[in-house]
């Protein structure tokens, strides 16, 4: 049986019906139309007109007095479905009795009671996932340059509550970025373009005089414009500028140029409109429209809608105004507040969401695929008010322990918006002895959907008792997932309690403090004398412009930072609690994306460095993550053996390129699939100091040489838009027999 995604997704979120102004048929009609504009016959050119308009707006920048607007955003996502192919699924399903249509399909047929037609007497159904409404008080002025927002409510429906409010709406504004026309770079789908009316577009931008027009009883210059360069970054679209002299930007009507075209993104257009308050020119509307899938089917559709009110306050006033503005409640998310200030209202559907999404909770099918979706997502199965999980590291297998098996899980913000208990039971068919591991989490501020969600203020205990490979932390390793294993078999016994807390500030840095009390004994192949040991930690993290959505404590990363710099230092603490050791590590990476020109690919470089700073038993060195899985590790090493090196100072090397072409593009220019390369090194020998801590273990430790490790790899991502097939290639410290020199990974890489 035939069937579209669609329908599955929307019976996850909250669906209510609303109107839009363009159908996706409209938006990918009206996008191929500036894509095709380079190969229009335009006659004449327009740099003269376009030179004046951006003058015009230069003189009214030099002048600006002072300035308040109200801005008000809604973005709404939706699930457009054509009615034709609904239908024709529906009968199908109804008269050949399929399995798929019995059990997921009708299931959720009453709720397409509230999909309503996009356009009156519309081929497309419209059923909204999610609602965001975001509402502030902008200021600035010129002769400070001083900017800053006054106030700020938002509401929110949908997705936001499944997924966050703050996650979501991040990721939208990121995503569909803050055009300005007049800018010289615009952050848009992780790329930078430059604006058609920059200071400088003359140089990137081709213009040319469409036609002449009216609209509203005025006559308007419909100006087409492009970028020079067929495989530049950049817009393209149409200006509309009035024709009576004063070269006033009205409207624009623009996409990106086809050369950046997303595989997941079908289609993107911008709309905005202006006009001329007390001689200057002002953004009065916006509309951004990003569409993902096949709109002669079903597609989902992003549409952020922008209205802005401007206002000039005497400068004489300006402390008393402030101080009244102040005094008012915006922060309030009474219905009151939203019918004051929302200048674009909401059909009467979008009103109903609380109601719909109450009806929604009590029907089972919905319930049950809310908690198939989150358990995909999540790895932990929601029980009502508590958490089973991780899910996939309930069964699993080494030497050491034979068939282990695990049961755990938390509460959830259902049960309680501050506090998270937690933890698990394990045991080992093999060693017959049971592992455990117990988690009190406090969140200072209260949390809708995660105690670990953005932005993060916690206050957290853990103690575990259980197997670890050695050099793994055991409050954070995965060892035993399912897509994870360890051949040798060389384990630790591991007791651990550790308290910490954990600070994140303005989404772009964070820090944590840790201290941490461990015992640990060898219970495999590698022996080594027990020791005991207590130390305290202090790390953070910067990386501006970061992008992510978080699905429980699990961040899924669009955009990485445009640097992110991270460091730690972790201190010995000799003679409390019995620890045996004082001394000073400290470890450190800076990550940076570079972007090729003319659109050719991008490179991600990471370089790390870490050292000790005196001598110390083997354990307690730095021990490099080689990583045994089925899956491509794109950080660590895919073909070093676990703990088969030892270092004490080391600097690392990690390099991924992508190239916006493959060879597949020689047989299909329409490709999407992408070409990667990379490499992965570190180098550092062992100093003297620490080598002879080595001796008893003859070959199974080796201390890094004066040879660095290195292991290459290249292969295709993109595939089927959301695989990554790479073949990894070992090329030094081949001399052991334990060691893989080549293999084939597989991994999901989803990226725009």
């Amino acid at each position: 049986m035939r069937f579209n995604l669609p329908l599955l997704i929307y019976s996850l979120c909250l669906f209510y019906p609303c109107y839009a102004q363009e159908t996706p048929t409209e938006i990918r009609y009206t996008v191929m139309n500036t894509h095709a504009l380079r190969y229009y016959p335009f006659e004449t050119d327009a740099d003269s007109i376009v030179r004046k308009v951006i003058e015009k707006k230069a003189g009214d920048s030099a002048q600006k007095p002072y300035l308040q607007c109200d801005v008000y955003r809604k973005t709404a996502v939706d699930w457009v479905i054509h009615r034709e192919f609904l239908t024709n699924q529906i009968r199908d399903g109804e008269k050949n009795n399929d399995p798929v249509y019995r059990h997921i399909i009708k299931p959720y047929l009453p709720w397409l009671k509230y999909a309503r037609p996009q356009k009156e007497n519309e081929r497309y159904l419209m059923l909204t996932t999610a609602l965001y409404e975001d509402y502030y008080t902008s200021y600035s002025h010129a002769a400070t340059r001083k900017e800053g927002c006054l106030h700020q409510a938002s509401r929110k429906e949908g997705l936001y509550r499944i997924f966050g409010e703050e996650n979501m709406r991040f990721a939208a504004d990121k995503i569909m970025g803050e055009v300005d026309l007049f800018k010289k770079k615009n952050d848009v789908l992780q790329r930078s373009l430059p604006g058609p009316l920059s200071e400088k577009a003359a140089s990137a931008y081709r213009y040319f005089l469409s036609m002449e027009k009216t609209e509203n009883g005025e006559s308007l210059y419909e100006i087409a414009f492009y970028p020079k360069n067929p495989h530049a970054l950049g817009f393209e679209g149409f200006l509309y500028v009035s024709a009576d002299g004063r070269f006033v930007l009205r409207k624009a009507v623009f996409s990106i140029s086809l050369s950046i075209a997303n595989s997941f993104i079908a289609n993107i257009l911008f709309t905005q409109q202006f006009d001329v308050k007390k001689d200057i020119l002002v953004a009065t509307g916006q509309k951004n429209y990003f569409t993902f899938g096949d709109d002669l089917k079903g597609c989902l559709q992003v549409t952020q809608t922008t209205g802005y009110d401007h206002f000039e306050y005497p400068e004489s006033l300006e402390k008393e105004v402030f101080t009244a503005r102040k005094e008012k409640d915006y922060l309030t998310r009474e219905e009151v507040f939203w019918e004051n200030h929302r200048p674009i209202p909401l059909t009467a559907a979008e009103s109903e969401v609380k109601n719909i999404r109450t009806t929604a909770g009590q029907t089972p099918a919905f319930r049950h695929t809310e908690n198939l979706v989150y358990l995909l997502l999540s790895d932990h199965l929601r029980i009502g008010s508590f958490e089973w999980g991780n899910v996939s590291q309930t069964v699993s297998h080494n030497k050491q322990e034979g068939l282990r098996l695990r049961a755990g899980g938390n509460t959830t913000t259902a049960l309680n918006k501050h506090l998270l208990l937690g933890g698990y039971v394990a045991y080992g068919l093999k060693d017959k002895k049971f592992k455990y591991r117990g988690d009190i989490i406090y969140s200072f501020p209260a949390k809708e959907n995660s105690i670990r969600e953005y932005p993060r203020s916690i206050l957290s205990f853990s103690y575990a008792d259980d197997l670890n490979r050695l050099g793994d932390d055991l409050l954070t390793s995965k060892r035993d997932n399912f897509f994870h294993f360890d051949s040798s078999g060389d384990l630790s016994r591991q007791k651990i309690g550790q308290i910490a807390f954990e600070q994140e500030i303005l989404r772009n840095f964070s820090f944590k403090i840790e201290g941490k009390y461990w015992r640990e004994k060898p219970e495999g192949a590698v022996q080594y004398k027990p020791f005991t040991n207590s130390e305290l930690s202090f790390s953070f993290q910067y990386a501006p412009q970061e992008l992510f959505v978080q699905i429980r404590e699990n961040r899924i990363y669009i955009q990485p930072g445009s640097i992110q710099l991270n460091l730690k230092h972790r201190t010995g603490l000799k003679g409390i609690f019995g620890s045996e050791y004082n001394y000073h590590i400290t470890e450190g990476s800076i990550y940076k994306t570079f972007y090729f020109p003319e659109n050719a690919g991008l490179a991600n470089i990471e370089l790390s460095a870490g050292k000790v700073w005196n001598r110390l038993p083997y354990r307690l060195l730095l021990i490099p993550h080689g990583e045994r899985s089925y899956l491509f590790d794109k950080q660590n090493y895919n073909l070093m053996n676990p703990h088969e090196f030892v270092t004490d100072n080391f600097v690392g090397g990690n390099m991924n390129i992508f190239f916006n072409w493959s060879p597949v593009s020689l047989f299909d220019a329409q490709s999407i699939i992408r070409t990667s390369i990379g490499g992965r090194m570190i180098c550092g020998a062992l100093s003297e100091n620490n080598n002879q801590e080595l001796i008893p273990f003859g070959n199974t430790i080796n201390p890094l040489g004066k040879t660095p490790y290195i292991e290459v790899n290249a292969g295709f991502a993109n595939i089927f838009q959301i695989f990554r097939i790479e073949y990894v290639r070992r090329l030094t410290y081949l001399d052991n027999p334990k060691a893989a020199k080549g293999s084939l990974f597989v991994t999901i890489d989803l990226s725009f």
